[in-house]
């Protein structure tokens, strides 16, 4: 559960500390955990931003055709049922404008994204598959006198969560696939909270790769830096086995993919999919990416 204000001061925050670091409105890029960040070239992302079916998203050697699909949709609707009652009651007798109302609504969110992720010229891809939901029930109440409210709260609880696959191809026909998944902890004090994990389909749960939220912006002369609270929205992610950094993904301004020299060809194909997954992702408290 979370009170809707707290969301809404997470998300001022994000954009504000990603939009300019500490007062000097300086650009800068999310800080990677990895030693070798510093000396690896960050993979500028291209067709992010005003991204739409059709159009190409690019960084460094990694590329999608136009054979993607996307597709946002929601609705929205009363909760107000026979065990959830809407009140909207005028209390009568003591003093005539003293009124109590309640209200309550379901929202539903879903994505779909699927696309091609090729690597340089062909024939090594992955098809990356992803659904995102969010269910949320919000609840508010206010006390009224003479029709000014002097007492009242909201309330919502929310489910969210963003899972996918992905499919390395080599050119000789199909490789041994993964499954990803973002996960939001219920009762979490914040819709922020998140971290999640990828998992070649067969292998022992220990041997997960961890996906962990970032949230630590850097001047790009390296002098200033800015860290969110752990209760806002993340500013990237990195992607982990252990203390071993494999990628990290810049989800301020256009977006940037950190790859790790040393990665094999497989997992490559896995750090671009999941990169292109996160860079696409719809992130509703936010309005959208």
């Amino acid at each position: 559960m979370y009170e809707n204000w707290w969301a809404k001061r997470g998300a001022l925050g994000a954009a504000i500390i990603a939009g300019s670091l500490l007062s000097g409105c300086q650009t800068g890029m999310v800080k990677s955990s990895a030693a070798w960040a510093d000396s690896t070239p960050a993979l500028k992302v291209e067709g992010r931003v005003g991204w739409r079916p059709g159009r190409t998203l690019r960084f460094g050697d990694f590329h999608t055709p136009d054979n993607v699909s996307n597709r946002i949709r929601s609705s929205s609707r009363s909760a107000c049922s026979s065990t959830v009652p809407c009140v909207d009651v005028a209390i009568r007798g003591i003093d005539e404008g003293l009124a109590y109302r309640s209200s309550a609504q379901i929202e539903k969110m879903r994505q779909a994204l699927n696309l091609v992720l090729v690597e340089g010229a062909g024939p090594r891809q992955v098809q990356v598959h992803a659904a995102g939901e969010l269910d949320a029930e919000s609840r508010s109440w206010a006390l009224q006198v003479f029709k000014r409210a002097v007492s009242g709260g909201r309330q919502t609880v929310t489910r969210h969560q963003f899972i996918g696959s992905l499919l390395p191809m080599d050119g000789q026909g199909a490789q041994v696939g993964w499954r990803f998944a973002l996960e939001y902890p219920e009762g979490a004090a914040s819709p922020f909270l998140s971290e999640g994990w990828a998992l070649r389909d067969g292998a022992a749960p220990e041997t997960a790769l961890a996906i962990t939220p970032l949230r630590t912006v850097t001047s790009t002369d390296g002098r200033q830096t800015a860290s969110l609270s752990p209760a806002m929205a993340p500013l990237g992610f990195e992607v982990r086995q252990g203390d071993r950094v494999l990628a990290s993904i810049d989800l301020t301004n256009s977006g940037a993919v950190l790859l790790a020299p040393d990665l094999n060809a497989e997992e490559r194909l896995v750090c671009g999919g999941l990169a292109a997954a996160l860079l696409l992702r719809h992130d509703w408290v936010l309005g959208g990416r």
